[in-house]
């Protein structure tokens, strides 16, 4: 008897769990105050240093430090068209151009480096690709705009 309740049970869970829960909806509690325009900039960090443009971009870096340290690092570009950040574009920008795998992924690698070891660490070659051995097969792409921007974000940093 014991089972024949627990079997009607569990069915009757499992009859339950198919139905579909309606989604919440969300209503903004404020009014926007302007509309977004078709040619809008990217939504970049006003704190962000911003780097020399390049072939490829601008570079813009926001950074924290504890101390001495990079305690936060966001590496970021503003695509040649000015208008395309690769940061929010995330794995869609140019995901098979690179070896090592997207520009977002190996961004994240080179922060995670320079978080752990320092700026300083990076070891460049004259293109600009990075040569430190535990480093150069997740980061293939060109970083010296990047590397430049971070040290001159700490140095604007350190200087205030």
């Amino acid at each position: 008897m014991k089972k024949l309740l627990a079997l009607l049970l569990a069915l009757t869970l499992v009859g339950c769990s198919s139905e579909k829960t309606p989604e919440p909806t969300v209503t903004p509690t404020t009014t926007p105050t302007a509309e977004a325009t078709p040619d809008a900039t990217p939504s970049v960090d006003p704190t962000a240093f911003v780097g020399e443009t390049g072939t490829y971009g601008t570079p813009n870096v926001i950074v924290t430090m504890d101390g001495e340290k990079i305690a936060t690092l966001v590496i970021d570009e503003i695509d040649a068209d000015g208008v395309s950040s690769k940061k929010e574009m995330g794995d869609t920008y140019a995901p098979d151009a690179f070896p090592a795998g997207s520009w977002s992924t190996q961004v994240a690698a080179l922060e995670a480096f320079i978080i752990e070891n320092g700026v300083e660490a990076v070891e460049l070659d004259e293109t600009g690709k990075v040569t430190n051995e535990d480093l150069k097969t997740s980061v293939t792409i060109a970083v010296s705009d990047y590397v430049a921007t971070v040290n001159a974000a700490i140095a604007a940093l350190s200087a205030e």
